[in-house]
C-alpha cells in the first residue's frame, strides 16, 4: 500500500497517518518536514526536498504520505489518493486546538511519530492560523488540480461514514 494523504490545513491528515501507521505497521513522510525546517520555518532548497522524497520512496515498499506541498506529492505515485476535505470550521478547530495542545509539549520528549509535536507551537504557527482563510483557498484548488489530472485512483473524506468506508478498503487489501 502507498497512502498519500492530502488536505487543507488542520483536516487530520497528520492524525490519520498516524492511527493508518499503527494499525498497518507502515512507516509515513510527513511532506512538511522534509520541506521545512522546524525550528525556523523555512524552506529546505527544492533539491534537498526532492532527495528527502525521493530516498524514503526508495527505501520503502510500502507507506504513507501526508501533507500540503503540491509540488512534492505530485512527485509520488501512490496507490491511493485519500483526500480529506472537512469542513472550515472543523478544520479551523482542529488547527487552533493543536496549536495549544503543542505547547504544553515545549521541552518534553515525546514520540516524534505522535501526530502533535512542540513546534507546531510557534510564531509562524500563530501566523498562519491568522492566514489559514488564504492559504486553505490554495490548497483546495492545488488538490483539486491534482486529483483532476491523471488516472488517480482516490477518495474522498467528509464524514464519519467517508471513513468507516476507507478502513474497510484498506483492510480489504
Amino acid at each position: 500500500m502507498k497512502l498519500l494523504i492530502i488536505g487543507m490545513l488542520g483536516a487530520g491528515k497528520s492524525t490519520l497517518a498516524y492511527q493508518l501507521a499503527q494499525k498497518h505497521g507502515l512507516p509515513v513522510l510527513r511532506i512538511d518536514e522534509i520541506s521545512r525546517d522546524k525550528e525556523t520555518n523555512s524552506y529546505y532548497p527544492l533539491e534537498q526536498q526532492y532527495q528527502q522524497l525521493d530516498d524514503f520512496v526508495l527505501k520503502h515498499e510500502n507507506w504513507i504520505a501526508e501533507g500540503c506541498q503540491k509540488y512534492l506529492y505530485e512527485r509520488l505515485k501512490p496507490t491511493l489518493v485519500v483526500y480529506l476535505k472537512v469542513s472550515r470550521l472543523t478544520a479551523i478547530w482542529r488547527f487552533s486546538k493543536r496549536f495549544f495542545q503543542a505547547r504544553k509539549l515545549v521541552g518534553k520528549q515525546i514520540d516524534p511519530a505522535l501526530p502533535v509535536q512542540a513546534y507546531h507551537y510557534r510564531k509562524p504557527t500563530l501566523k498562519k492560523l491568522l492566514q489559514w482563510d488564504a492559504d486553505n483557498k490554495i490548497i483546495r484548488q492545488e488538490i483539486e488540480d491534482y486529483l483532476s489530472t491523471g488516472d488517480k485512483c482516490f477518495i474522498t473524506i467528509k464524514s464519519a461514514k467517508d471513513l468507516r468506508e476507507l478502513f474497510r478498503i484498506l483492510d480489504g487489501e
